[in-house]
């Protein structure tokens, strides 16, 4: 038997770019497609939920945080016999942040008459 007896003829390669036809999913393939889409989206919603609560709790933290700062600084302040107020010193801040500069914790006052005081910080 020589090669080109053993080579099939080109009439015997047909080929077709068909793709298979194929049926409709069975039950318990669609049922396992649903559930792991209602889980996804399940998943997402409570990453969502939660997400968000922690950014409330965070921020409401910061404002309490920031709220006693604020009512520190009151009540140190003093007001001199002409009615200006003289801030407390730096050594008398709620925070130390407020004396460092660049600590990103800052203090600024204005008032009547062109009052203005500001921490160390700012």
């Amino acid at each position: 038997m020589d090669a080109d007896t053993a080579s099939p003829s080109p009439a015997a390669k047909t080929t077709t770019n068909k793709p298979p036809i194929r049926g409709p999913l069975s039950l318990a393939a669609r049922a396992a497609l649903a559930t792991g889409l209602v889980l996804a989206a399940f998943l997402g919603i409570v990453g969502l939920t939660l997400t968000q609560t922690n950014k409330d709790r965070a921020l409401g933290g910061l404002r309490e945080q920031l709220q006693k700062d604020v009512i520190a600084y009151l009540a140190a302040v003093d007001v001199n016999r002409f009615g200006r107020p003289l801030m407390p010193s730096s050594d008398s801040a709620p925070d130390p942040d407020f004396s460092r500069p660049g600590s990103g914790l800052y203090a600024v006052v204005g008032g009547e008459n062109g009052f203005r005081w500001s921490s160390p910080s700012a």
